[in-house]
């Protein structure tokens, strides 16, 4: 838990600082207005990729392409957001085995594994 907290700071702090560092970028190079720079870096780094929200310059064109890249680390927030790693944080699976091992059975069909499994099942 103590690795936790301080990794998704880090990694929402590089979101906030990407998505202030392109839209300021978009205003800079494409002379848009906030609104339109901020919706432009936001579709970006997420790469959702809807449309352009004017048409890019050559420079504007080079700059998306690195905004796209550098967006490329914030997927595992995605995924984080999304609950499955949250959850592994959280309440970590037990250390014990997963699965009992199979056991042998005179049948070949393990079905002594599981109580109540299916004895008449054929072997795959």
């Amino acid at each position: 838990m103590r690795v936790f907290i301080p990794r998704f700071l880090g990694a929402i702090a590089y979101l906030v600082v990407l998505t202030v560092v392109g839209t300021v970028g978009y205003v800079t190079i494409e002379g848009w207005p906030w609104q339109e720079a901020h919706y432009m870096t936001v579709i970006t780094v997420t790469a959702v990729g809807f449309r352009e929200v004017q048409p890019l310059s050559g420079l504007g064109q080079d700059f998306t392409m690195g905004l796209l890249a550098a967006g490329r680390p914030c997927r595992p927030v995605r995924r984080w957001a999304n609950g499955s790693e949250v959850m592994e944080e959280l309440a970590p699976l037990p250390t014990g085995r997963a699965n009992p091992p199979r056991c042998a059975h005179p049948s070949g069909n393990g079905a002594d594994r599981h109580p109540g499994a299916e004895t008449d099942r054929p072997d795959t």
